[in-house]
Protein backbone atom coordinates (compact mmCIF):
# COMPACT_ATOMS: atom_id res chain seq x y z
CA UNK A 1 0.00 0.00 0.00
CA UNK A 2 1.84 3.07 -1.34
CA UNK A 3 2.49 5.94 1.15
CA UNK A 4 1.17 9.99 1.41
CA UNK A 5 3.51 11.62 -0.88
CA UNK A 6 4.32 13.88 1.77
CA UNK A 7 5.14 11.29 3.89
CA UNK A 8 8.89 10.92 4.64
CA UNK A 9 10.27 7.45 3.32
CA UNK A 10 11.83 6.52 6.90
CA UNK A 11 8.15 6.83 8.29
CA UNK A 12 6.09 5.47 5.46
CA UNK A 13 8.31 2.13 6.13
CA UNK A 14 7.25 2.40 9.82
CA UNK A 15 5.00 -0.22 10.69
CA UNK A 16 1.43 1.17 11.78
CA UNK A 17 -0.59 -1.13 14.33
CA UNK A 18 -4.59 -0.40 15.29
CA UNK A 19 -5.06 -1.87 18.56
CA UNK A 20 -9.09 -2.27 19.40
CA UNK A 21 -10.59 -3.02 22.24
CA UNK A 22 -13.99 -4.34 23.33
CA UNK A 23 -15.03 -0.95 25.56
CA UNK A 24 -15.23 -2.26 28.54
CA UNK A 25 -12.46 -2.13 31.32
CA UNK A 26 -11.20 -5.79 31.77
CA UNK A 27 -10.46 -5.42 27.72
CA UNK A 28 -9.04 -2.34 27.58
CA UNK A 29 -6.10 -2.58 30.21
CA UNK A 30 -4.00 -5.76 28.76
CA UNK A 31 -4.99 -3.93 25.24
CA UNK A 32 -2.64 -0.62 26.14
CA UNK A 33 -0.12 -2.90 28.12
CA UNK A 34 0.19 -4.45 24.75
CA UNK A 35 -0.06 -1.19 23.03
CA UNK A 36 3.05 0.27 25.10
CA UNK A 37 5.16 -2.51 23.86
CA UNK A 38 4.81 -2.29 20.37
CA UNK A 39 5.37 1.10 20.72
CA UNK A 40 8.71 0.87 22.83
CA UNK A 41 9.17 -1.92 19.38
CA UNK A 42 9.18 0.93 17.26
CA UNK A 43 5.65 0.81 15.40
CA UNK A 44 3.56 3.41 14.94
CA UNK A 45 0.57 2.56 17.18
CA UNK A 46 -2.91 4.08 16.93
CA UNK A 47 -5.75 3.07 19.78
CA UNK A 48 -8.98 2.65 19.31
CA UNK A 49 -11.76 4.16 21.85
CA UNK A 50 -15.43 4.26 21.39
CA UNK A 51 -16.18 8.36 21.54
CA UNK A 52 -17.68 8.16 25.46
CA UNK A 53 -14.77 6.20 26.08
CA UNK A 54 -12.51 8.71 24.75
CA UNK A 55 -14.52 11.39 26.47
CA UNK A 56 -14.16 9.65 30.00
CA UNK A 57 -10.25 9.42 29.14
CA UNK A 58 -9.29 12.69 28.30
CA UNK A 59 -11.42 14.13 31.57
CA UNK A 60 -9.74 12.08 34.13
CA UNK A 61 -5.95 13.14 32.12
CA UNK A 62 -4.97 9.65 31.09
CA UNK A 63 -4.08 10.77 27.66
CA UNK A 64 -0.50 11.68 27.96
CA UNK A 65 1.26 13.87 26.03
CA UNK A 66 4.46 11.85 25.83
CA UNK A 67 3.10 8.22 26.12
CA UNK A 68 3.67 8.05 21.68
CA UNK A 69 0.50 6.45 21.47
CA UNK A 70 -2.12 7.80 18.76
CA UNK A 71 -5.82 8.05 20.20
CA UNK A 72 -9.05 7.89 17.84
CA UNK A 73 -12.29 7.26 18.44
CA UNK A 74 -15.29 5.93 16.98
CA UNK A 75 -19.20 6.27 17.79
CA UNK A 76 -20.66 2.89 19.60
CA UNK A 77 -24.15 3.07 18.24
CA UNK A 78 -25.78 3.10 21.67
CA UNK A 79 -28.91 5.95 22.19
CA UNK A 80 -28.50 8.28 24.76
CA UNK A 81 -30.91 6.35 27.11
CA UNK A 82 -29.53 2.48 26.10
CA UNK A 83 -25.94 4.54 27.35
CA UNK A 84 -26.59 5.69 30.62
CA UNK A 85 -28.52 2.17 31.67
CA UNK A 86 -24.93 0.26 30.45
CA UNK A 87 -23.51 -1.20 33.79
CA UNK A 88 -19.60 -0.08 33.45
CA UNK A 89 -20.69 0.30 29.51
CA UNK A 90 -20.91 -3.23 28.99
CA UNK A 91 -23.59 -5.43 28.28
CA UNK A 92 -25.42 -7.54 25.66
CA UNK A 93 -27.20 -4.60 24.00
CA UNK A 94 -23.57 -2.52 23.65
CA UNK A 95 -22.11 -5.94 21.92
CA UNK A 96 -24.74 -6.24 19.20
CA UNK A 97 -24.50 -2.66 18.99
CA UNK A 98 -20.46 -3.56 18.63
CA UNK A 99 -21.06 -6.32 15.59
CA UNK A 100 -23.80 -4.43 14.05
CA UNK A 101 -21.93 -0.99 13.46
CA UNK A 102 -18.41 -1.31 13.85
CA UNK A 103 -17.17 -2.79 10.34
CA UNK A 104 -18.91 0.78 8.71
CA UNK A 105 -16.90 2.69 11.61
CA UNK A 106 -13.73 0.76 11.57
CA UNK A 107 -13.53 0.75 7.55
CA UNK A 108 -14.01 4.71 7.75
CA UNK A 109 -11.36 5.17 10.32
CA UNK A 110 -8.63 3.05 8.70
CA UNK A 111 -9.50 4.84 5.60
CA UNK A 112 -9.10 7.89 7.22
CA UNK A 113 -5.18 6.82 8.37
CA UNK A 114 -3.95 4.91 5.42
CA UNK A 115 -4.90 8.75 3.47
CA UNK A 116 -2.34 10.67 5.86
CA UNK A 117 -5.58 12.44 7.72
CA UNK A 118 -5.52 10.89 11.01
CA UNK A 119 -3.11 13.58 13.04
CA UNK A 120 -3.74 16.39 14.52
CA UNK A 121 -2.01 20.15 13.46
CA UNK A 122 1.85 20.11 12.97
CA UNK A 123 1.66 16.48 12.99
CA UNK A 124 3.72 14.73 9.94
CA UNK A 125 1.53 12.42 8.42
CA UNK A 126 1.03 8.66 9.29
CA UNK A 127 2.58 5.54 7.12
CA UNK A 128 -0.79 3.29 6.58
CA UNK A 129 -2.09 0.27 8.62
CA UNK A 130 -0.23 -2.89 8.31
CA UNK A 131 -1.98 -4.96 11.01
CA UNK A 132 -4.78 -4.97 13.53
CA UNK A 133 -5.18 -6.43 17.06
CA UNK A 134 -8.32 -6.82 18.13
CA UNK A 135 -9.88 -8.17 21.62
CA UNK A 136 -12.23 -10.54 21.78
CA UNK A 137 -15.95 -9.87 21.24
CA UNK A 138 -14.21 -7.65 18.63
CA UNK A 139 -13.76 -10.39 15.94
CA UNK A 140 -15.11 -7.96 12.94
CA UNK A 141 -11.72 -6.51 12.99
CA UNK A 142 -10.98 -9.49 11.54
CA UNK A 143 -13.08 -9.24 8.22
CA UNK A 144 -11.95 -5.82 7.72
CA UNK A 145 -8.16 -6.70 7.84
CA UNK A 146 -8.87 -9.09 5.37
CA UNK A 147 -10.20 -6.73 3.35
CA UNK A 148 -7.77 -4.67 3.80
CA UNK A 149 -5.20 -7.59 2.56
CA UNK A 150 -3.09 -6.86 6.73
CA UNK A 151 -2.66 -9.43 9.03
CA UNK A 152 -5.16 -9.58 12.07
CA UNK A 153 -4.37 -11.17 15.39
CA UNK A 154 -6.23 -11.47 18.57
CA UNK A 155 -5.19 -10.02 21.90
CA UNK A 156 -7.51 -13.06 23.92
CA UNK A 157 -7.85 -11.22 27.63
CA UNK A 158 -8.70 -14.74 29.69
CA UNK A 159 -6.15 -17.69 30.56
CA UNK A 160 -5.35 -20.23 27.52
CA UNK A 161 -7.96 -22.97 29.58
CA UNK A 162 -10.26 -20.16 29.96
CA UNK A 163 -9.98 -19.75 26.16
CA UNK A 164 -10.08 -23.69 25.54
CA UNK A 165 -13.42 -23.85 27.75
CA UNK A 166 -15.09 -21.05 25.53
CA UNK A 167 -14.38 -23.33 22.31
CA UNK A 168 -16.16 -26.48 24.19
CA UNK A 169 -19.36 -24.17 24.79
CA UNK A 170 -20.64 -25.18 21.35
CA UNK A 171 -20.08 -28.86 21.96
CA UNK A 172 -21.71 -28.33 25.50
CA UNK A 173 -24.81 -27.04 23.78
CA UNK A 174 -24.91 -29.97 20.92
CA UNK A 175 -24.77 -32.17 23.74
CA UNK A 176 -27.59 -30.68 25.40
CA UNK A 177 -25.92 -29.57 28.53
CA UNK A 178 -27.29 -25.73 28.09
CA UNK A 179 -28.72 -23.55 27.94
CA UNK A 180 -30.72 -23.36 31.33
CA UNK A 181 -32.78 -20.00 31.21
CA UNK A 182 -33.03 -17.08 29.39
CA UNK A 183 -30.79 -14.12 30.63
CA UNK A 184 -31.52 -10.65 31.12
CA UNK A 185 -29.31 -8.51 28.69
CA UNK A 186 -29.30 -4.58 28.39
CA UNK A 187 -29.12 -3.26 25.43
CA UNK A 188 -25.11 -1.89 25.30
CA UNK A 189 -23.15 -5.06 23.26
CA UNK A 190 -25.15 -4.67 19.82
CA UNK A 191 -25.02 -1.38 19.00
CA UNK A 192 -21.45 -1.03 18.88
CA UNK A 193 -21.06 -4.02 16.45
CA UNK A 194 -23.96 -1.99 14.35
CA UNK A 195 -22.18 1.24 14.32
CA UNK A 196 -19.00 0.83 14.42
CA UNK A 197 -17.38 -0.74 11.03
CA UNK A 198 -17.70 2.29 9.14
CA UNK A 199 -16.73 4.56 11.18
CA UNK A 200 -13.38 2.20 11.65
CA UNK A 201 -12.81 2.59 8.25
CA UNK A 202 -13.05 6.29 7.74
CA UNK A 203 -10.62 6.67 11.14
CA UNK A 204 -8.40 4.63 9.57
CA UNK A 205 -8.73 5.86 6.51
CA UNK A 206 -7.88 9.87 7.77
CA UNK A 207 -5.05 9.01 9.54
CA UNK A 208 -3.35 7.51 6.71
CA UNK A 209 -4.14 10.27 4.65
CA UNK A 210 -2.64 12.56 6.55
CA UNK A 211 -1.44 13.85 10.08
CA UNK A 212 1.42 13.00 11.28
CA UNK A 213 1.36 9.08 11.11
CA UNK A 214 2.07 5.98 8.67
CA UNK A 215 -0.56 4.44 7.03
CA UNK A 216 -2.32 2.00 9.09
CA UNK A 217 -0.37 -1.92 8.37
CA UNK A 218 -1.88 -4.42 10.57
CA UNK A 219 -4.92 -3.98 13.38
CA UNK A 220 -5.00 -5.81 16.47
CA UNK A 221 -8.76 -6.49 17.96
CA UNK A 222 -9.84 -7.52 20.73
CA UNK A 223 -12.67 -10.53 21.48
CA UNK A 224 -16.44 -8.77 20.79
CA UNK A 225 -15.39 -6.76 18.06
CA UNK A 226 -14.91 -9.56 15.23
CA UNK A 227 -16.33 -6.92 12.85
CA UNK A 228 -12.65 -5.53 12.84
CA UNK A 229 -11.52 -8.56 11.12
CA UNK A 230 -14.09 -7.80 8.48
CA UNK A 231 -12.65 -4.39 8.00
CA UNK A 232 -8.98 -5.37 8.12
CA UNK A 233 -9.49 -8.00 4.92
CA UNK A 234 -11.23 -5.43 3.33
CA UNK A 235 -8.42 -2.98 3.79
CA UNK A 236 -5.88 -5.59 3.23
CA UNK A 237 -4.05 -5.68 6.35
CA UNK A 238 -3.61 -8.10 8.66
CA UNK A 239 -5.47 -8.32 11.60
CA UNK A 240 -4.43 -10.54 14.75
CA UNK A 241 -6.50 -11.35 18.18
CA UNK A 242 -5.39 -10.18 21.64
CA UNK A 243 -8.07 -12.14 23.14
CA UNK A 244 -8.80 -11.35 27.08
CA UNK A 245 -9.30 -14.68 28.96
CA UNK A 246 -6.41 -17.44 30.07
CA UNK A 247 -5.50 -19.65 27.61
CA UNK A 248 -7.70 -22.11 29.57
CA UNK A 249 -10.73 -19.67 29.54
CA UNK A 250 -10.30 -19.31 25.45
CA UNK A 251 -10.04 -22.89 24.99
CA UNK A 252 -13.05 -23.38 26.83
CA UNK A 253 -15.09 -20.67 25.28
CA UNK A 254 -13.63 -22.33 22.02
CA UNK A 255 -15.41 -25.90 22.77
CA UNK A 256 -19.03 -23.67 23.56
CA UNK A 257 -20.15 -25.04 20.31
CA UNK A 258 -19.25 -28.72 20.82
CA UNK A 259 -21.02 -28.35 24.08
CA UNK A 260 -24.35 -27.09 22.47
CA UNK A 261 -24.21 -29.73 19.58
CA UNK A 262 -23.32 -32.65 22.01
CA UNK A 263 -26.61 -31.65 23.99
CA UNK A 264 -24.88 -30.01 27.11
CA UNK A 265 -26.61 -27.17 26.83
CA UNK A 266 -29.36 -25.87 27.12
CA UNK A 267 -30.17 -27.12 30.23
CA UNK A 268 -33.31 -29.44 30.13
CA UNK A 269 -35.43 -27.07 33.07
CA UNK A 270 -33.97 -25.02 36.16
CA UNK A 271 -33.74 -27.75 38.02
CA UNK A 272 -30.47 -28.76 36.35
CA UNK A 273 -28.66 -25.51 38.05
CA UNK A 274 -29.03 -27.54 41.67
CA UNK A 275 -29.29 -30.99 41.37
CA UNK A 276 -25.79 -31.69 40.51
CA UNK A 277 -25.96 -31.84 36.92
CA UNK A 278 -23.43 -28.85 36.65
CA UNK A 279 -21.13 -31.47 38.14
CA UNK A 280 -20.87 -33.78 34.81
CA UNK A 281 -17.09 -33.68 34.21
CA UNK A 282 -16.05 -33.07 30.68
CA UNK A 283 -12.86 -34.69 29.71
CA UNK A 284 -12.67 -34.16 26.22
CA UNK A 285 -11.11 -30.10 25.78
CA UNK A 286 -7.99 -30.85 24.38
CA UNK A 287 -5.03 -29.67 26.77
CA UNK A 288 -7.58 -28.69 29.91
CA UNK A 289 -7.93 -31.59 32.97
CA UNK A 290 -11.45 -32.73 33.85
CA UNK A 291 -13.23 -29.54 35.02
CA UNK A 292 -16.99 -29.74 35.87
CA UNK A 293 -19.58 -28.16 33.08
CA UNK A 294 -20.19 -25.71 35.60
CA UNK A 295 -16.88 -24.59 35.56
CA UNK A 296 -16.76 -24.41 31.58
CA UNK A 297 -18.20 -20.75 31.27
CA UNK A 298 -21.17 -19.48 32.99
CA UNK A 299 -22.92 -19.07 29.65
CA UNK A 300 -24.05 -23.06 29.23
CA UNK A 301 -25.90 -22.30 32.38
CA UNK A 302 -29.00 -21.39 30.16
CA UNK A 303 -32.53 -22.82 29.26
CA UNK A 304 -32.66 -20.86 26.04
CA UNK A 305 -31.73 -22.60 22.76
CA UNK A 306 -31.40 -19.27 20.82
CA UNK A 307 -29.59 -17.90 23.76
CA UNK A 308 -27.44 -15.24 22.47
CA UNK A 309 -24.74 -15.00 24.90
CA UNK A 310 -23.91 -18.45 24.21
CA UNK A 311 -23.87 -18.35 20.40
CA UNK A 312 -21.68 -15.06 20.56
CA UNK A 313 -19.05 -16.50 22.72
CA UNK A 314 -18.87 -19.28 20.89
CA UNK A 315 -19.13 -17.25 17.33
CA UNK A 316 -16.23 -14.24 18.52
CA UNK A 317 -13.76 -17.65 19.76
CA UNK A 318 -14.23 -19.48 16.21
CA UNK A 319 -13.50 -16.55 14.47
CA UNK A 320 -10.31 -16.33 15.69
CA UNK A 321 -9.14 -18.76 12.89
CA UNK A 322 -9.30 -16.23 10.48
CA UNK A 323 -7.05 -14.05 12.26
CA UNK A 324 -3.11 -13.98 11.34
CA UNK A 325 -2.34 -14.47 14.73
CA UNK A 326 -3.58 -15.00 18.23
CA UNK A 327 -1.87 -13.10 20.84
CA UNK A 328 -2.71 -14.33 24.85
CA UNK A 329 -2.42 -12.40 28.16
CA UNK A 330 -0.53 -15.54 29.58
CA UNK A 331 3.40 -16.97 29.78
CA UNK A 332 3.92 -20.67 29.01
CA UNK A 333 4.77 -22.28 32.48
CA UNK A 334 1.60 -20.72 33.59
CA UNK A 335 -0.73 -23.02 30.82
CA UNK A 336 1.99 -25.39 29.30
CA UNK A 337 -0.37 -27.88 28.39
CA UNK A 338 -3.55 -25.94 26.93
CA UNK A 339 -1.26 -23.53 25.47
CA UNK A 340 0.48 -26.79 23.67
CA UNK A 341 -3.18 -28.19 22.72
CA UNK A 342 -3.73 -24.39 21.22
CA UNK A 343 -0.66 -24.21 19.16
CA UNK A 344 -1.74 -27.32 17.28
CA UNK A 345 -4.99 -25.80 16.17
CA UNK A 346 -3.75 -22.28 15.57
CA UNK A 347 -0.63 -21.74 13.49
CA UNK A 348 0.28 -19.12 15.23
CA UNK A 349 -0.03 -18.28 18.97
CA UNK A 350 1.61 -15.95 20.92
CA UNK A 351 2.02 -15.57 24.64
CA UNK A 352 3.04 -12.60 25.60
CA UNK A 353 2.19 -12.44 29.30
CA UNK A 354 1.43 -11.13 32.10
CA UNK A 355 0.29 -7.87 30.31
CA UNK A 356 0.95 -5.38 33.52
CA UNK A 357 1.27 -1.80 34.12
CA UNK A 358 3.85 0.51 33.96
CA UNK A 359 4.59 1.33 37.21
CA UNK A 360 5.12 5.18 36.82
CA UNK A 361 1.82 5.79 34.94
CA UNK A 362 -0.21 2.99 35.17
CA UNK A 363 -3.13 1.78 33.18
CA UNK A 364 -6.11 3.35 31.52
CA UNK A 365 -9.35 3.86 33.92
CA UNK A 366 -13.12 4.53 33.32
CA UNK A 367 -13.35 5.14 37.44
CA UNK A 368 -12.16 7.37 39.34
CA UNK A 369 -9.29 6.16 41.73
CA UNK A 370 -9.39 6.91 45.40
CA UNK A 371 -5.91 7.51 46.30
CA UNK A 372 -6.36 7.58 49.35
CA UNK A 373 -6.65 3.89 50.05
CA UNK A 374 -2.75 4.13 49.95
CA UNK A 375 -2.14 6.38 52.64
CA UNK A 376 -4.35 3.89 54.83
CA UNK A 377 -2.28 1.12 53.33
CA UNK A 378 1.08 2.59 54.35
CA UNK A 379 -0.15 2.55 58.34
CA UNK A 380 -0.81 -1.06 58.09
CA UNK A 381 1.32 -3.90 58.90
CA UNK A 382 3.03 -6.13 55.79
CA UNK A 383 0.97 -8.65 55.12
CA UNK A 384 -1.72 -8.08 56.99
CA UNK A 385 -4.31 -6.56 54.65
CA UNK A 386 -6.99 -8.89 53.03
CA UNK A 387 -8.19 -6.79 49.68
CA UNK A 388 -11.41 -7.13 48.38
CA UNK A 389 -12.73 -5.88 44.73
CA UNK A 390 -15.01 -7.59 42.52
CA UNK A 391 -14.04 -5.56 39.26
CA UNK A 392 -15.98 -3.54 36.91
CA UNK A 393 -19.20 -5.65 35.94
CA UNK A 394 -20.15 -8.26 39.05
CA UNK A 395 -23.38 -6.97 40.83
CA UNK A 396 -24.36 -8.38 44.22
CA UNK A 397 -28.07 -8.64 45.84
CA UNK A 398 -28.15 -7.01 49.28
CA UNK A 399 -28.33 -9.91 51.15
CA UNK A 400 -24.85 -11.40 49.86
CA UNK A 401 -23.37 -8.31 50.53
CA UNK A 402 -24.40 -8.59 54.23
CA UNK A 403 -23.14 -12.37 54.12
CA UNK A 404 -19.25 -10.82 52.98
CA UNK A 405 -19.53 -7.96 55.01
CA UNK A 406 -20.39 -9.91 58.52
CA UNK A 407 -17.56 -12.51 57.46
CA UNK A 408 -15.03 -10.02 56.75
CA UNK A 409 -15.88 -8.35 60.42
CA UNK A 410 -15.64 -11.66 61.83
CA UNK A 411 -11.91 -12.60 60.91
CA UNK A 412 -10.71 -9.04 63.09
CA UNK A 413 -8.68 -8.68 60.32
CA UNK A 414 -7.84 -5.01 58.40
CA UNK A 415 -9.31 -4.84 54.79
CA UNK A 416 -9.64 -2.69 51.78
CA UNK A 417 -12.98 -3.22 50.19
CA UNK A 418 -13.68 -1.45 46.75
CA UNK A 419 -17.47 -1.10 46.73
CA UNK A 420 -17.73 0.76 43.31
CA UNK A 421 -21.47 2.20 42.17
CA UNK A 422 -23.21 -0.23 40.78
CA UNK A 423 -22.37 -2.58 42.65
CA UNK A 424 -25.04 -3.62 44.93
CA UNK A 425 -28.11 -4.08 43.19
CA UNK A 426 -30.94 -1.45 42.97
CA UNK A 427 -29.11 0.63 45.68
CA UNK A 428 -28.14 4.16 44.85
CA UNK A 429 -25.85 6.70 46.32
CA UNK A 430 -24.15 6.09 49.46
CA UNK A 431 -24.32 1.62 48.46
CA UNK A 432 -21.22 1.14 51.50
CA UNK A 433 -23.42 2.80 54.39
CA UNK A 434 -24.40 -0.33 55.61
CA UNK A 435 -21.28 -2.02 55.33
CA UNK A 436 -19.21 0.92 57.45
CA UNK A 437 -21.99 1.40 60.00
CA UNK A 438 -21.88 -2.88 60.41
CA UNK A 439 -17.94 -2.75 61.17
CA UNK A 440 -18.02 -0.02 63.04
CA UNK A 441 -20.41 -1.90 65.39
CA UNK A 442 -18.78 -4.64 65.57
CA UNK A 443 -15.30 -2.97 66.29
CA UNK A 444 -13.67 -2.81 62.66
CA UNK A 445 -12.99 0.75 63.12
CA UNK A 446 -9.91 1.64 61.70
CA UNK A 447 -9.23 -1.80 60.13
CA UNK A 448 -11.20 -1.22 57.44
CA UNK A 449 -11.25 1.10 54.13
CA UNK A 450 -14.01 1.26 51.66
CA UNK A 451 -13.24 3.27 48.34
CA UNK A 452 -15.23 3.38 45.04
CA UNK A 453 -12.42 2.29 42.91
CA UNK A 454 -8.59 2.23 43.34
CA UNK A 455 -5.65 1.67 41.35
CA UNK A 456 -5.73 -2.65 41.72
CA UNK A 457 -2.08 -3.25 40.53
CA UNK A 458 -0.63 -0.45 42.84
CA UNK A 459 -2.32 -1.82 46.08
CA UNK A 460 -1.61 -5.84 45.08
CA UNK A 461 2.05 -4.48 44.79
CA UNK A 462 1.99 -2.70 48.31
CA UNK A 463 3.74 -4.57 51.24
CA UNK A 464 0.35 -4.75 53.56
CA UNK A 465 -1.86 -6.34 51.23
CA UNK A 466 -1.51 -10.66 51.86
CA UNK A 467 -4.89 -11.74 50.30
CA UNK A 468 -6.98 -10.91 47.32
CA UNK A 469 -10.89 -11.47 47.23
CA UNK A 470 -11.53 -11.21 44.05
CA UNK A 471 -14.57 -12.77 41.19
CA UNK A 472 -11.16 -13.86 39.31
CA UNK A 473 -11.48 -12.17 36.29
CA UNK A 474 -8.43 -12.60 34.03
CA UNK A 475 -6.77 -9.17 34.40
CA UNK A 476 -7.63 -9.63 38.17
CA UNK A 477 -5.64 -12.75 38.69
CA UNK A 478 -2.53 -11.63 36.24
CA UNK A 479 -2.40 -9.02 38.11
CA UNK A 480 -2.46 -11.00 41.59
CA UNK A 481 0.01 -12.98 40.22
CA UNK A 482 2.55 -10.60 39.31
CA UNK A 483 2.23 -9.10 42.83
CA UNK A 484 2.48 -12.44 44.57
CA UNK A 485 -0.67 -12.57 46.48
CA UNK A 486 -2.78 -15.54 47.21
CA UNK A 487 -6.74 -14.92 46.26
CA UNK A 488 -9.88 -16.38 47.62
CA UNK A 489 -12.09 -16.72 44.54
CA UNK A 490 -15.69 -15.89 44.19
CA UNK A 491 -16.57 -16.24 40.39
CA UNK A 492 -19.79 -15.45 38.86
CA UNK A 493 -19.44 -14.57 35.06
CA UNK A 494 -17.61 -16.02 31.91
CA UNK A 495 -14.67 -17.38 32.18
CA UNK A 496 -14.10 -16.85 35.91
CA UNK A 497 -15.19 -20.33 36.83
CA UNK A 498 -12.53 -21.80 34.97
CA UNK A 499 -10.24 -19.26 36.50
CA UNK A 500 -10.59 -19.97 39.74
CA UNK A 501 -10.48 -23.87 39.17
CA UNK A 502 -7.08 -23.73 38.21
CA UNK A 503 -5.85 -21.05 40.89
CA UNK A 504 -7.20 -23.54 43.62
CA UNK A 505 -6.39 -26.45 41.83
CA UNK A 506 -3.33 -26.76 39.33
CA UNK A 507 -1.85 -23.45 40.88
CA UNK A 508 -2.20 -24.14 44.27
CA UNK A 509 -2.71 -19.93 45.07
CA UNK A 510 -6.35 -19.47 46.37
CA UNK A 511 -9.09 -20.96 47.45
CA UNK A 512 -13.25 -20.83 46.60
CA UNK A 513 -16.54 -19.99 48.44
CA UNK A 514 -19.60 -21.50 47.41
CA UNK A 515 -21.50 -19.56 44.75
CA UNK A 516 -24.24 -18.97 47.79
CA UNK A 517 -22.21 -16.64 50.09
CA UNK A 518 -22.08 -17.73 53.91
CA UNK A 519 -20.46 -15.61 56.31
CA UNK A 520 -19.06 -18.62 58.05
CA UNK A 521 -17.24 -20.30 55.30
CA UNK A 522 -16.17 -15.89 54.19
CA UNK A 523 -14.92 -15.91 57.76
CA UNK A 524 -12.91 -19.52 57.61
CA UNK A 525 -11.10 -18.92 54.21
CA UNK A 526 -9.98 -15.51 55.27
CA UNK A 527 -8.18 -17.05 58.35
CA UNK A 528 -6.97 -19.67 56.33
CA UNK A 529 -5.36 -17.83 53.59
CA UNK A 530 -4.53 -14.86 55.98
CA UNK A 531 -2.45 -17.23 57.98
CA UNK A 532 -4.86 -18.14 61.10
CA UNK A 533 -3.56 -20.85 63.97
CA UNK A 534 -3.48 -24.33 63.30
CA UNK A 535 -3.99 -26.02 59.93
CA UNK A 536 -5.35 -23.15 57.96
CA UNK A 537 -2.06 -21.46 58.88
CA UNK A 538 -0.21 -24.38 57.25
CA UNK A 539 -2.40 -24.01 54.09
CA UNK A 540 -1.85 -20.38 54.17
CA UNK A 541 1.76 -20.96 54.24
CA UNK A 542 1.78 -22.98 51.52
CA UNK A 543 -0.53 -20.94 49.22
CA UNK A 544 1.99 -17.87 49.87
CA UNK A 545 5.12 -20.22 48.69
CA UNK A 546 3.27 -21.32 45.68
CA UNK A 547 1.89 -17.50 45.10
CA UNK A 548 6.16 -16.41 45.36
CA UNK A 549 6.84 -19.06 42.69
CA UNK A 550 4.23 -18.41 40.36
CA UNK A 551 5.15 -14.85 40.55
CA UNK A 552 8.92 -15.27 40.19
CA UNK A 553 8.05 -17.71 37.15
CA UNK A 554 5.66 -14.50 35.84
CA UNK A 555 9.20 -12.22 36.40
CA UNK A 556 11.42 -15.04 34.17
CA UNK A 557 8.94 -15.43 31.24
CA UNK A 558 8.54 -11.50 30.52
CA UNK A 559 12.21 -10.63 31.37
CA UNK A 560 15.32 -11.43 28.25
CA UNK A 561 15.23 -14.71 27.78
CA UNK A 562 12.01 -15.19 28.72
CA UNK A 563 9.08 -16.64 26.90
CA UNK A 564 7.11 -14.23 26.82
CA UNK A 565 9.56 -11.98 25.82
CA UNK A 566 10.63 -14.24 23.21
CA UNK A 567 6.68 -14.02 22.08
CA UNK A 568 6.84 -10.59 21.60
CA UNK A 569 10.04 -10.59 19.81
CA UNK A 570 8.11 -12.82 17.73
CA UNK A 571 5.29 -11.70 16.94
CA UNK A 572 6.73 -7.73 16.64
CA UNK A 573 8.37 -9.30 13.51
CA UNK A 574 4.94 -10.92 11.88
CA UNK A 575 3.55 -7.16 12.56
CA UNK A 576 6.74 -5.70 10.98
CA UNK A 577 6.15 -8.26 7.73
CA UNK A 578 2.69 -7.46 8.15
CA UNK A 579 1.71 -11.02 7.83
Amino acid sequence: MPAPATLPAAAARRPHALLIPFPSSGFINPMFHFARLLRSAGFVVTFVNTERNHALMLSRGRRRDGDGIRYEAIPDGLSPPERAGAQDYYGFGLLHAVRANGPGHLRGLIARLNTGRGGGAGDSPPPPVTCVVASELMSFALDVAAELGVAAYMLWGTSACGLSCGLAVRELRRRGYVPLKETQHGEAVPALRRSCGAPLVEVARRVASGGGVPPVTCVVLSGLVSFALDVAEELGVPAFVLWGTSACGFACTLRLRQLRQRGYTPLKDESYLTNGYLDTPIDWIAGVPTVRLGDVSSFVRTLDPTSFALRVEEDEANSCARAQGLILNTFDDLESDVLDALRDEFPRVYTVGPLAADRANGGLSLWEEDAACMAWLDAQPAGSVLYVSFGSLTVMSPEELAELAWGLADTRRPFLWVIRPGLIAGAGAGDHDVVTNAWVRRGAKGRCFIAEWCAQEEVLRHRAVGGFLTHSGWNSTTESICAGVPMICWPGFADQYINSRYVRDEWGIGLRLDEELRREQVAAHVEKLMGGGGGGGDRGKEMRRNAARWKAAAEAATAKGGSSYGGLDKLVEQLRLGQ
